[in-house]
């Protein structure tokens, strides 16, 4: 009998999935920096009122060395979406991270809801995906 591991094999895609990211239109990538604004009422009930819990959970001011690859996709019918998307990933390149924005016109939840039929986002996506090996 051979040798078992509980840890898959790097060429495993369940493993490159969980070891890589695809965000799907968030806007919270630095907390602090929303929270000391103007803002909706979801990030108060998700993050409280202490600025501590705000800097552990953003994103952007937790990013100190080269993260995974990642892939962002922002909805250019908000406002309030790709540019927070693209100065993360200014900061994960410059730390040498490979991030890839995509900027799509669709609303939050077509977003979800179109990816993975046929289209020119859901061949973006899958493109990235294949830089990673994935079918």
């Amino acid at each position: 009998m051979g040798p078992t591991s509980s840890t898959p094999p790097p060429h495993d895609p369940s493993e490159l999935i969980r070891s890589n990211s695809f965000l799907l239109d968030s806007a919270a990538y630095d907390l602090v920096a929303i929270m000391q604004r103007k803002h909706p009422r979801i990030y108060d009930r998700a993050f409280g009122k202490d600025p501590a819990l705000w800097t552990d959970a953003s994103p952007y001011r937790r990013l100190t060395g080269a993260p995974a690859p990642m892939f962002l996709v922002c909805s250019t019918k908000r406002s309030d979406a790709c540019p927070p998307a693209q100065t993360f990933a200014s900061k994960a390149t410059e730390l040498g991270g490979k991030i890839t924005v995509l900027p799509v016109d669709m609303k939050h939840g077509e977003l979800n809801k179109e990816l993975g039929l046929p289209s020119d986002y859901t061949t973006t996506v899958e493109g990235f995906m294949r830089t990673l090996g994935l079918p």
